[in-house]
């Protein structure tokens, strides 16, 4: 359910919406606890995709409570994330910072994982780039795309070049702007 989730959730929002009904009415029926997080969290993340956002509030802190009493710190980022881009929506942009430096610290030093630490500099930069903040947003972007660049992920390699070059567009720096936007 959770994959049929995923793969539609973009392409028709209606089946996604009812595979994660389905995929925690299951975990509910077989007290599957990741499993009632996972899908209480598909459903913040559905909410939130589609504007929604006290009903994706609301399944991001179920989620949340899920993967706290289950020690899940993997899992925890991720709605924490969810949160991050929630906040940034609504324009609370220093609880989204803080909860970005706080997914920072555990993909650096828990985790370990290179791509996650990557998007959180990435979604920093686009906040700070939002706000005004060019030369923040120019640091935070920059160290995504050094982390993507030693990785293989490159769709998020091209959008943190993307945003490197929206960045030094408002800076009045148009050549470097469009060689970002190239390399992207």
């Amino acid at each position: 359910l959770a994959a049929l989730y995923n793969s539609t959730l973009y392409s028709d929002p209606e089946a996604s919406l009812q595979y994660a009904r389905q995929e925690l009415q299951l975990a509910q029926k077989l007290n599957f606890e990741f499993g009632v997080g996972q899908s209480m969290y598909h459903l913040g993340a559905w909410y939130y995709n589609y504007n929604q956002y006290d009903s994706a509030e609301y399944y991001y802190g179920k989620s949340k409570s899920v993967f706290k009493q289950l020690d899940n710190t993997e899992r925890l980022t991720e709605v924490i994330h969810g949160f991050a881009l929630l906040y940034y929506s609504r324009g609370k942009y220093d609880s989204a910072l803080s909860l970005l430096d706080q997914n920072i610290i555990y993909y650096r030093d828990e985790l370990k994982d290179s791509v996650a630490l990557a998007i959180s500099y990435d979604l920093k930069g686009v906040i700070h780039s939002f706000t005004g903040n060019y030369r923040i947003a120019l640091r935070e972007t920059l160290n995504a795309v050094e982390i993507l660049e030693k990785s293989n992920a490159e769709i998020r390699l091209a959008d943190a070049l993307a945003h490197m070059g929206i960045i030094e567009f408002y800076l009045e720096n148009f050549r470097e702007s469009i060689a970002y936007n190239q390399q992207a």
